[in-house]
């Protein structure tokens, strides 16, 4: 007697092949449509255009703090003088330092700024500085007059009006001792 013993594996291997077959192309795609989205966008913005948008939605979403008048001219003016500021502090130190202070923008406090009366434009700018050394250590209290014409900036005159005391540790840094004042 024989038996005859039905198999039905090509049926149902077929199926299982078909099923990975449609999971692994529907991976592919995900893959590619996940990978043109992020790759499409690089290619297709033009830069300029999104700096003016972000922009223009950083202006329109924040409150911004604009610089009165008075603040603009007093960058410009610290702008401006800050080199020769530089070399005055060093020039006048550096009888009696190793090595120059240094002066904070921040600290400038313009004193006056008075038009010669004679010329159009020609100006006489007073200001206060505190060089320091350090982390912010004042050495003293100075006041510089500035002449500014057309034929450029110069100083008129440096005057130190007030020494600090620094701590120990940093006596070394003098050649020798400020004047009192």
């Amino acid at each position: 007697m024989n038996k005859k013993i039905y198999v039905r594996t090509s049926e149902s291997s077929t199926n299982m092949e078909a099923k990975t077959m449609k999971r692994v192309l529907i991976i592919t795609l995900e893959m590619l449509i996940l990978i043109g989205l992020v790759i499409t966008p690089v290619y297709a913005i033009n830069t300029d255009d999104v700096i003016d948008n972000n922009l223009q939605k950083f202006l329109e979403n924040t409150e911004i703090k604009q610089e009165s008048e008075l603040e603009t001219y007093k960058n410009l003016f610290t702008t401006l003088l800050y080199p020769y500021v530089d070399k005055a502090i060093q020039y006048y130190y550096s009888e009696y330092m190793n090595y120059p202070p240094r002066e904070d923008l921040f600290s400038y406090n313009f004193l006056s700024i008075v038009k010669t009366p004679e010329h159009n434009y020609s100006y006489t700018i007073i200001l206060e500085v505190q060089p320091f050394v350090g982390p912010h250590l004042s050495v003293g209290l100075d006041h510089i007059t500035f002449k500014i014409d057309l034929g450029g900036v110069t100083v008129e005159k440096y005057e130190h009006l007030k020494n600090y005391e620094l701590p120990p540790n940093y006596e070394g840094i003098f050649k020798k001792k400020l004047p009192d004042t």
